[in-house]
């Protein structure tokens, strides 16, 4: 590489000066300052260009003529970076050493006739290890039979939902089997490929299960016969190569046919001189970008959520029904350019949840071929802890599950409006109870003023009151009354 290059010229050119001049002086600072140079140059380029690990993946057969038969198929996988080994079933098998997986993949060629398909059991793979290595991080399996399915194969593929039909069914219906061209379920993971030639057993799917899937169906004049002649199943409804994603991402796929992804059949379907035209090869090459996760992987980031208006990304709060928006960027891996690019048309719907979800808003893609969603909600008139939760799941595409945590508390007293239509009721009751006791305060004064006035005008006439009109009301005790007081008083 050009990296390489410039790392041996530095070497060759400070190792030259050495040679010419000798290691004293200002030509020992030469070297070093070359040397330095060139050890920076690569530690650069090692941080830029690190290489991948490749996936350590373990081929199970029943006998090494698989290694002649099926090399193209594992030429592909070499070709994306998978390190191969290949066991017999008469081997001493171990996957797991010191608690730690020693593979990533594993695939089991179980084809018919096969003694050791017939036993429940694998050495030291028994069906309860083969689940536990799936359910470990980033463990994926793929599960390759053919007519005589035997106990082994059939329980391991129960696990995943996915059944073989009857003990010696045959496919028929025409002179070679044709897989159907609907790829409703799977269109996004396989390219349209017609004319996929398949020689082995039909496939059923536990209608239950919703995460295993068809990826590949016969076609609509094929037809599944068991060992009496009786019709079990029939075209499209017949699932030729079946998928199964797990909750951790984990991928399986199951087969009835040995012979779909051998070198023979993938010759027998070229219609050129290229690899490439043989619908086959392109099938199996997809298959295993798929299960071996190079294809169908989406992810979440740049999340940031804020109340409109306000330039404050992701605060740990808010208050009750206030206006909050939501971002997020969804992107696909594009497996033909190794690149991220924009996860177009996902219908992805946001939650706002405590226990339950108060809210389920639709993302919306602000512009095509632009990996952002965006979503527009006002917080419930709810106290608590919330989170912002996107749980996506489609069949093929690796699910997410996204989760923020925020805060709805009481607004703060600057934020609380000033006015609010559904308190008029309450303005009103107040404004009546004020103009009620200003009415009874006005009414309470004027009261008291009339009692003083009438009063004073008692007073008023008690004062001004004459002797000759007394007299004339003088009864006879007054009389009697007044004549005693006047004698006394003449008498002192």
């Amino acid at each position: 590489t050009a990296t390489t290059e410039i790392y041996t010229r530095s070497i060759v050119g400070s190792v030259r000066c050495v040679q010419e001049t000798g290691v004293h002086g200002i030509d020992m600072v030469r070297f070093i300052k070359g040397a330095w140079f060139a050890v920076g140059i690569l530690l650069i380029s090692c941080s830029f260009a690190m290489p991948i690990k490749p996936q350590k993946t373990l081929v199970l057969v029943d006998n090494v003529a698989f290694y002649e038969t099926h090399s193209l198929l594992f030429e592909i996988l070499k070709s994306h970076n998978h390190a191969l080994e290949f066991g017999l079933y008469s081997d001493k098998l171990s996957i797991n050493k010191y608690g730690k997986y020693l593979f990533d993949n594993i695939i089991f060629f179980l084809p018919s006739g096969s003694k050791s398909s017939s036993s429940t059991k694998t050495p030291n793979l028994s069906i309860r290890s083969i689940l536990e290595f799936f359910d470990s991080p980033e463990k994926n399996i793929m599960i390759v039979a053919d007519q005589a399915v035997y106990s082994f194969t059939r329980k391991l593929a129960n696990e995943f939902g996915i059944d073989f039909d009857p003990q010696g069914s045959l496919l028929t219906g025409s002179e070679q089997i044709v897989a159907s061209d609907i790829l409703a379920e799977s269109q996004h993971i396989l390219s349209k490929t017609t004319g996929v030639l398949y020689n082995g057993i039909g496939l059923r799917l536990d209608q239950s299960n919703n995460k295993a899937f068809s990826l590949l169906k016969a076609d609509r004049n094929i037809y599944s016969i068991d060992e009496n002649g009786v019709i079990v199943n029939e075209g499209p409804n017949i699932t030729l190569v079946a998928g199964f994603q797990g909750l951790n991402n984990n991928r399986v796929t199951v087969t009835g046919s040995t012979m779909m992804c051998s070198n023979r059949q993938i010759f027998k379907t070229m219609k050129g001189t290229s690899l490439l035209t043989s619908p086959n090869y392109v099938f199996c090459k997809e298959i295993l970008e798929w299960n071996f996760g190079e294809s169908g992987i989406i992810k979440a980031e740049k999340i940031l959520h804020k109340k409109v208006g306000d330039k404050e990304n992701n605060p740990n709060e808010y208050g009750i029904k206030t206006q909050i928006e939501y971002h997020v960027e969804l992107h696909e891996w594009e497996k033909n350019s190794g690149k991220w690019i924009a996860y177009n048309d996902a219908d992805a719907q946001l939650e706002f949840v405590m226990i339950d979800p108060y809210y389920r808003v639709p993302l919306i893609q602000i512009q095509k071929d632009q990996p952002e969603y965006s979503a527009v909600f006002k917080t419930p008139d709810k106290l608590g802890v919330f989170h912002f939760k996107i749980n996506y799941t489609r069949k093929g595409y690796t699910s997410l599950d996204v989760s923020t945590k925020a805060v709805v508390r009481q607004p703060h007293y600057d934020e609380m409006p000033r006015f609010m239509w559904a308190a008029i009721p309450y303005y009103l009751s107040v404004f009546i109870t004020m103009a009620g006791f200003f009415v009874f305060v006005i009414t309470l004064l004027l009261s008291k003023a009339e009692e003083k006035q009438k009063s004073q005008q008692q007073m008023h006439f008690q004062q001004s009151v004459s002797y000759t009109h007394l007299r004339a009301h003088e009864t006879r005790e007054d009389l009697v009354c007044r004549l005693l007081l006047e004698k006394k008083k003449h008498k002192t």
